[in-house]
């Protein structure tokens, strides 16, 4: 069963896809049609820290937009550390940013989703839209700062107090503090007199 099918029951339920865009010799003509076919699947292309194509990043009209893929520092087995390339790292940092869009407003739907994530970027390349880059790089504080926070409800006013207990308390003499009452003790006790 091809991919796209078996995520349908997660696309019913509002379910946001990501995909990164390299890998031409494997991908190239699978993953443009799982892009077109499916408008839940945002496809992602690389960039490098010059803000330039990652060169294994593919390119094509279905690209929405661009992150960073290319020099990437991440952890490695036995505590290491590493430098690597892939636009897989690409599709997770606007996976993060959507994931940082739907912590704000979880009630957006995956166009609103979308639609934030394109309508942030900066752009690169030529100007407005290319097949390079899509909108353009992603910018994850543009994105966040977009989001409206959805409108939380008030609690219900409390029940009006009883507040004979407070006038009561208020005629009462004041409770001596637990220092007044050492004092006193000291006072009353034979080694003082």
């Amino acid at each position: 069963m091809p991919w796209p099918d078996r995520a349908g029951g997660r696309r019913e339920r509002g379910a946001r896809h990501r995909a990164g865009r390299g890998r031409r010799q494997c991908w190239g003509e699978i993953g443009a049609a799982l892009s077109r076919r499916d408008p839940n699947v945002i496809a992602v292309s690389g960039t490098d820290a010059q803000e330039k194509l990652f060169s294994a990043s593919n390119r094509g009209n279905y690209i929405a937009l661009a992150a960073p893929g290319a020099d990437i520092f991440l952890p490695a087995p036995d505590g290491k550390y590493q430098i690597t390339s892939a636009t897989s790292f690409s599709a997770a940092f606007v996976s993060g940013i959507a994931a940082l869009i739907l912590e704000r407003n979880p009630a957006l739907k995956p166009n609103e989703v979308r639609s934030i994530l394109t309508g942030t970027v900066r752009d690169l390349g030529v100007p407005g839209r290319d097949d390079l880059f899509g909108a353009g790089q992603a910018d994850a504080l543009a994105a966040v700062s977009a989001v409206a926070a959805p409108a939380v409800p008030l609690a219900p006013a409390a029940p009006a107090l009883d507040n004979t207990s407070v006038s009561r308390a208020t005629e009462q003499p004041a409770p001596s503090m637990a220092a007044d009452k050492s004092a006193a003790n000291d006072a009353k006790s034979p080694a003082a007199q």
